[in-house]
């Protein structure tokens, strides 16, 4: 939601600059729906073993790389989740290339493992 939220601001300061907020709104639902399938998955299985999970990479920084990572269960579909993650990095991007957005350049390093907390899976960095 926060994502959502985010993105909605930034399109709401294009109004009056001639950018079609259609086409913005789109991409920005797009992404959601995207980041919503994500969750859904990675939510989908309880996390009792770490060893079982892997972090995958999310959204797409404007000057390049991921914005974030999403733990997911070796267990579930991975070729679909993986697929839904590769989308959501490419529709990130393109975003950014709509709006001409920037940010930082600092790199969102993977973490360095994953551990099972209240059945939930967190990323530990050493």
């Amino acid at each position: 939601m926060f994502r959502l939220l985010f993105y909605l601001i930034i399109a709401l300061n294009f109004v009056g600059c001639g950018d079609d907020l259609t086409d913005v709104e789109k991409q920005i639902n797009t992404i959601e729906e995207l980041y919503q399938k994500l969750v859904t998955l990675s939510e989908s299985e309880f996390c009792s073993i770490p060893d079982e999970w892997k972090a995958e990479p999310i959204g797409h920084k404007a000057c390049g790389g991921p914005s974030s990572y999403l733990a997911y269960s070796i267990k579930i579909d991975t070729v679909m989740f993986l697929d839904l993650a590769k989308q959501h990095r490419e529709e990130s991007k393109i975003l950014n290339d709509m709006m001409g957005n920037f940010s930082t350049c600092d790199y969102v390093p993977p973490p360095d493992r994953i551990a099972c907390y209240n059945g939930k899976p967190i990323f530990l960095n050493d």
